[in-house]
């Protein structure tokens, strides 16, 4: 999927940016006893492709979709980085 990705502290833009864009579903607890879930935006993308590590904040225009502030990052052992997003 297209995406823009905007560096908040710096204003970089990185236009063009192809990731993976999805829904995770988490499990809320309520302090009850029901729980409910919730679906989280999630954008996988590349480091290398992307040039600098992503950061909370950042901003993210995904095509068809909208734009979204980074909310979470988690590195995994591939150089990959999967973003928690917020719709804007």
């Amino acid at each position: 999927m297209a995406v823009i990705y905007r560096r908040t502290e710096t204003g970089e833009v990185k236009p063009d940016l192809i990731a993976i864009f999805d829904y995770e579903h988490a499990e809320l607890q309520a302090g009850g006893k029901v729980s409910t879930t919730s679906r989280i935006p999630v954008l996988d993308v590349r480091n290398a492709d992307l040039g600098f590590d992503p950061l909370p904040d950042d901003e993210v225009t995904i095509s068809g979709q909208g734009v979204f502030r980074v909310i979470d990052t988690f590195a995994d052992s591939s150089k990959n980085t999967k973003l928690h997003l917020r719709k804007k």
